[in-house]
C-alpha cells in the first residue's frame, strides 16, 4: 500500500474521532471553539496594536527627521543670505569707491576744461560783422561775405556755427560729465572681467 494512503487514512481517522467527540459533547466543543476564536482575535488585536505602535514610532522619527531637515534648510538659507549681503556690500563699496574717484577726477577735469574752454572761447570770439552786433550768425543774403583780410573784421565761414557763452559752457560741462561716465563704466567693466 502506498504511503499517501496510509497518511490519508490516519488524517481521516483523527477527523472522524474529533467529529465523534464533538457529537458527544456539543456544548463543550462550542465553548472550546469560541475560546479559540476569542484567543485568535485577541492575538490579532495585539498584533494590530503592535503594528500601529511601530507605525507611530516610525512617523514620529520621520517627523523629527523632517524637523531637522527644515532647521538645516533655514540655517543654510540664512547663511546664503548673509553671504549674499556681504558680497553685495563689498561690491557696493567697490562701486562707491570707483564712483567717488571718478567724481574727483571729473571735478578736476571740469576745472581744467573750463579753463581751457575759456581760453578757447576768448581766442575764437567772433568779432562784429559789418554793421551788425556780435550776435549775428552770418552775413545776410545779398551782403558780401566779410573776410579776414579786411582790417578790424573777423572772418565768417559759411559752415561756422556760433553759440552763446552759456551754451558753450554747458557743452564743455556735458563733455566732461560724459567722459567721467565713460571712465566709470570702463572701471566697472575692468572689475567684472
Amino acid at each position: 500500500m502506498p504511503l499517501y494512503r496510509i497518511v490519508l487514512g490516519h488524517v481521516f481517522s483523527w477527523i472522524g474521532r474529533g467529529l465523534g467527540l464533538i457529537a458527544r459533547h456539543p456544548w463543550q466543543a462550542a465553548c472550546l471553539a469560541l475560546l479559540l476564536i476569542a484567543n485568535g482575535q485577541c492575538q490579532g488585536r495585539k498584533q494590530a496594536q503592535a503594528a500601529r505602535d511601530a507605525t507611530r514610532h516610525a512617523l514620529a522619527a520621520e517627523q523629527q527627521g523632517r524637523a531637522g531637515d527644515r532647521t538645516a534648510y533655514h540655517a543654510a538659507q540664512a547663511q546664503a543670505a548673509a553671504l549674499a549681503a556681504a558680497a553685495r556690500a563689498e561690491a557696493e563699496a567697490r562701486y562707491q569707491s570707483i564712483a567717488e574717484r571718478t567724481d574727483r577726477n571729473a571735478q578736476a577735469d571740469l576745472a581744467d576744461a573750463r579753463t581751457l574752454a575759456a581760453d578757447y572761447a576768448r581766442r575764437m570770439r567772433a568779432g562784429p560783422v559789418a554793421g551788425r552786433s556780435c550776435t549775428a550768425l552770418a552775413a545776410a543774403p545779398g551782403e558780401p561775405a566779410q573776410g579776414a583780410d579786411r582790417p578790424g573784421e573777423a572772418a565768417v565761414l559759411p559752415d561756422a556755427v556760433m553759440l552763446s557763452r552759456a551754451d558753450f559752457d554747458t557743452m564743455v560741462e556735458n563733455t566732461v560729465r560724459l567722459k567721467a561716465a565713460h571712465d566709470w563704466a570702463a572701471a566697472l567693466d575692468r572689475i567684472g572681467s
